[in-house]
């Protein structure tokens, strides 16, 4: 019987059109070369939206077109996606927690959180996902290409809601960081930050379960928050590093 992403399958033939050497995040290409194709995968229920995008080799991973923008070491980030997954889908169901919000690129952490969610014997019907960011083809992308709800704006702009999982996954938190503490600070727990270390004096070391402050200026020349300052106020947060790999760190506020 013929799987639906079998070679033959014309989806999977679509998308490898639109998805020839994807960008980390999606880019304004992309996005016309998937709206050209009307795939219909956002109006899918996220049970067949997995089913659409598994892989035959490996009915837990999605296929591999989504992975050829990681480059180098694609599947050690792969492998951290599925641990920080597995991490919110058991806390939400610990929680009893049915929405979240979250930034994702293409849609791989969506798969591997759905995935997640699905080994847990959850009910995806009563799942809802949100997915939040402010580049306009990212948002667009995911209208397109993803199930769900989507929203074009910062994510930190958000009202935090107790019912409400969130995951915040920042590439840069540049002149953020005052603003992601203070919404770590208000946004009911547990929830899952995730961001690079790009500390100019070094790597950032990790001792029992918290990122050391290491030492330095706690504010940058146009008196905007270091990453030594955001480290150091940190310390007054309950939280936990739940994974890191290289400089790419993952916590858990609260319990």
């Amino acid at each position: 019987m013929e799987t639906f992403m079998s070679p033959e399958n014309p989806l999977l033939k679509k998308l490898s059109k639109v998805l020839k050497s994807p960008e980390l995040i999606p880019s304004a290409r992309e996005v016309a070369l998937l709206e050209e194709q009307r795939l219909g995968l956002a109006r899918l229920s996220y049970p067949a939206w997995l089913e659409a995008l598994r892989d035959t080799k490996d009915p837990h991973r999605p296929i591999s077109l989504l992975f050829e923008g990681l480059g180098r070491g694609a599947e050690s980030k792969w492998i951290d996606q599925l641990q920080r997954a597995g991490g919110i889908a058991q806390a939400m169901v610990a929680k009893q927690l049915r929405k979240i919000v979250l930034m994702d690129g293409h849609g791989r952490f969506v798969f591997a959180l759905l995935d997640a969610l699905l080994s847990l014997e959850q009910n995806l019907a009563e799942y809802t996902i949100s997915l939040v960011d402010l580049d306009p083809d990212a948002t667009n992308w995911h209208v397109e290409f993803i199930p769900g709800t989507h929203v074009h704006c910062d994510i930190l702009d958000l009202e935090p809601k107790e019912d409400t999982f969130y995951y915040l996954n920042f590439c840069s938190l540049g002149h953020q960081k005052r603003r992601a503490l203070e919404f770590m600070a208000l946004a009911p727990k547990p929830l899952m930050v995730s961001f690079f270390l790009r500390n100019p004096i070094g790597k950032i070391a990790v001792e029992n379960g918290r990122l050391t402050p290491p030492k330095g200026n706690r504010k940058n020349k146009d008196g905007s928050l270091s990453f030594v300052g955001m480290i150091t106020e940190m310390q007054q947060l309950n939280y936990d590093v739940f994974s890191s790999r290289g400089h790419f760190v993952t916590l858990v506020v609260g319990n």
